[in-house]
């Protein structure tokens, strides 16, 4: 039985995606690089230098670190400054049920920690028991170490979390770390989403899917699953 969900942020907790694409062509376009909203969405999960260098290399443009750090904290500032995104309600009540239900919640982004705060209200980052941002991992989505170190942060063993995801890298890092994964159509359709273990359409199945994933109306058999590995 799994006894934990982790949620991914941006497309699945946070309408941002839009932003964030709008975002990227605007300062990829001061440098004469003109890109597609779909070429952020298929890399959403990475870390914000990873795509600048994922986009300049495709590009055939120089990619050197302290380029890709400029342009990631532009491109940051630019999206912050925006606010024009908001919350999935659905996500919030869903994540408001989990959290009375007792389930351990996590969040899990490649979003720099000031960005998911700039949008995402105090009260409900409480409601995770832990967060997992850029600045926690080495490398981003769809290396496992962002979900694993949730997992690693909670005491739970991967394979009794399960993680909510919306984007193939995601979907990927999340599966690598031995999770079972749902995704949400938020922003790509299903034939982007085909490696998850099940693909829902709306906040609704989402909400059925985890009910059934979790047996959410008996007792959580976290004894089973609880990591006993403190590093």
């Amino acid at each position: 039985m799994k006894t934990a969900v982790l949620f991914d942020y941006d497309g699945v907790i946070a309408d941002t995606m839009r932003e964030h694409a709008r975002a990227w062509q605007n300062i990829f376009a001061k440098i004469g690089i003109a890109i597609e909203p779909m070429e952020i969405y298929l890399q959403e999960g990475r870390r914000t230098q990873e795509v600048v260098g994922y986009i300049l290399q495709k590009y055939g443009r120089e990619a050197d670190a302290e380029t890709c750090k400029k342009i990631a904290k532009m491109k940051e500032n630019m999206f912050i400054s925006s606010r024009n995104t908001s919350l999935y309600e659905g996500a919030l009540k869903l994540v408001e049920q989990l959290h009375r239900a007792g389930v351990p919640l996590g969040l899990v982004t490649g979003s720099p920690r000031r960005s998911v705060l700039a949008v995402v209200p105090e009260e409900v980052i409480g409601r995770f028991r832990v967060v997992v941002t850029a600045e926690d991992v080495t490398a981003g989505k769809p290396s496992p170490e962002p979900y694993l170190a949730a997992a690693r942060k909670l005491r739970i063993s991967p394979e009794c979390c399960l993680a909510v995801e919306n984007a193939p890298l995601g979907i990927q890092s999340a599966k690598a770390a031995g999770m079972t994964v749902l995704a949400i159509t938020t922003t790509l359709p299903d034939e982007a989403l085909s490696q998850a273990d099940e693909v829902v359409h709306s906040f609704e199945e989402l909400h059925a899917a985890l009910s059934r994933s979790m047996n959410l109306h008996e007792e959580f058999a976290q004894g089973a699953c609880m990591n006993t590995n403190k590093g």
